[in-house]
């Protein structure tokens, strides 16, 4: 049984292969566009309502920001869950450990990597080369997520 109390000595054991199951189930990795700050981001969020499964991948990937929401479900009964949510170069680590293992989403862990790869520092200026990489790649990020979605065609924020 997962206690608090033995939470370390089983966040030791967790595996890249288990971590990579766990996000191709229960996880989703996205991308957009913000026209208040005109820049683009892309996340990784895992849900899970057993909040101490979600610690051991905080224990093991440290960065990302949790939460909880209680959803109301049919007649009235309601359901807690909780969620981590990895934004930007903090994704870094756990993308890079579950790329050679993820199955489902492979081509979406593939493209936030890259898209990593396009992150200047904080304040840094950016090309007009690097706004059209981010966009395409969050472009394809977003037709993966919502493939019969025609508002995703392009995001055509550069032309």
């Amino acid at each position: 049984m997962l206690t608090e109390n033995n939470m370390i000595e089983l966040a030791a054991r967790v595996t890249p292969q288990w971590v990579a199951g766990f996000v191709d189930g229960e996880g989703s990795i996205s991308a957009r566009y913000s026209e208040d700050t005109e820049s683009f981001s892309v996340r990784l969020q895992v849900t899970q309502k057993n909040p101490i499964v979600l610690a051991l991948l905080l224990v093991r990937f440290p960065g990302g920001i949790t939460n909880s929401q209680v959803n109301k479900l049919k007649y009235g009964t309601f359901t807690k869950s909780h969620f981590i949510t990895w934004n930007g170069r903090s994704a870094k680590g756990i993308l890079e450990t579950i790329k050679d293992h993820v199955i489902v989403k492979k081509s979406l862990v593939e493209l936030a990597l890259e898209f990593l790869e396009h992150i200047t520092y904080a304040g840094g200026r950016t090309t007009d080369m690097e706004k059209s990489e981010r966009s395409r790649i969050c472009t394809e990020i977003k037709k993966i997520n919502a493939p019969n979605e025609a508002q995703y065609a392009s995001l055509e924020v550069l032309q």
